[in-house]
């Protein structure tokens, strides 16, 4: 992964704050295990109400997942008071997310004042599930 330098010193807090405020991973249960400029992670434990079927996790569920991290990745590398938005993205979903959790993964491929691009890929245990490619705004409200 690519080294970035965040604009904002205390973006870690404010990443984190984003996640469990407005995230729906967090709304799933999900948990934010690694935040750094540029980058992140999201675990999500399966739960009954969140299934496609015993030990699969509904692909929407999954494609949000991707939608958050990418979101939040972009977040690290904006400066204080700006908003992300996803502009597009494209899943490809690749197997069925079996087991008891799917870590996601994103990354900032190209960071912008107005535009940021990132990827993202979701992962049962060793088995990539879906990868995402996401353009995103970025933008001071007012």
């Amino acid at each position: 992964m690519r080294q970035f330098q965040p604009r904002d010193p205390d973006y870690a807090d404010r990443v984190a704050a984003a996640f469990r405020d407005g995230s729906t991973a967090s709304q799933w249960g999900g948990e934010l295990t690694s935040v750094s400029p540029g980058g992140m992670e999201i675990a999500l434990t399966f739960r009954d109400d969140a299934s496609g079927g015993p030990g699969m996790s509904h692909r929407s569920i999954v494609a949000g997942l991707l939608d958050d991290a990418c979101l939040l990745a972009a977040l690290t590398l904006a400066s204080p008071g700006d908003q992300v938005h996803t502009i597009e993205y494209k899943v490809n979903f690749l197997a069925v997310a079996t087991g008891e959790q799917v870590v996601v993964r994103a990354e900032v491929l190209r960071p912008g004042r107005t535009i940021t691009v990132c990827r993202a890929e979701a992962n049962s245990g060793d088995t990539p599930v879906a990868r995402m490619l996401a353009t995103l705004s970025v933008s001071r409200p007012g």
